[in-house]
């Protein structure tokens, strides 16, 4: 509760690193949204409570009450999924840049997703993820490719991905061309 009542008190708080928190409770997330603070970079990097990671409906929450988000750091959150980052991305149309690594059930289909919905990203960071266990295949993809709003992408990580082959990269940079791709 201590450590809530800081927080709380912190009104111009922009960033909020909690990586590596073993002590983060959903109690702690909801108070925050509650809050409504004016956080532009948040990282919940493997983070905790007693050895269970956060609860999902308490980190949409959060991001549905975090207006200012610029950059998100969820980096080894184990239960996200294509099908969950995607109800996440309702609220992150400001985004700048968002590290999934390590979260093992995402493939390129929320890649495609997060370019179509946030068109501000500039960097996606996805290692060690499914990229390309789905076999993007450009013809797959087509429809999204059409109406998606081409951001300024700047950088793609893509390193450790099992399932990464030349069809997906292609895919990737035949939908954006100006962008580093590193694997």
């Amino acid at each position: 509760m201590e450590m809530i009542d800081s927080l709380r008190s912190l009104k111009g708080l922009s960033c909020l690193d909690l990586s590596f928190s073993s002590c983060i409770s959903n109690q702690l997330l909801s108070s925050l949204a509650d809050e409504g603070l004016p956080v532009k970079r948040l990282v919940l990097r493997r983070c905790s409570n007693n050895g269970y990671q956060c609860s999902f409906p308490e980190i949409y929450n959060l991001l549905s009450k975090s207006h200012s988000l610029k950059h998100l750091d969820l980096q080894n959150v184990r239960f996200l999924s294509d099908y969950r980052v995607d109800e996440l991305s309702v609220h992150l149309r400001d985004l700048l840049s968002i590290n999934l690594n390590h979260c093992r059930n995402l493939t390129e289909s929320i890649f495609f997703k997060l370019v179509g919905k946030c068109p501000f990203l500039e960097e996606i960071r996805m290692k060690y993820t499914c990229i390309g266990k789905l076999g993007a295949k450009e013809e797959k993809y087509r429809s999204l490719m059409d109406y998606v709003v081409r951001p300024s992408m700047k950088s793609l990580h893509l390193s450790s991905n099992q399932f990464l082959n030349d069809e997906t990269i292609k895919v990737f940079l035949n939908t954006h061309s100006r962008f580093d791709v590193c694997y």
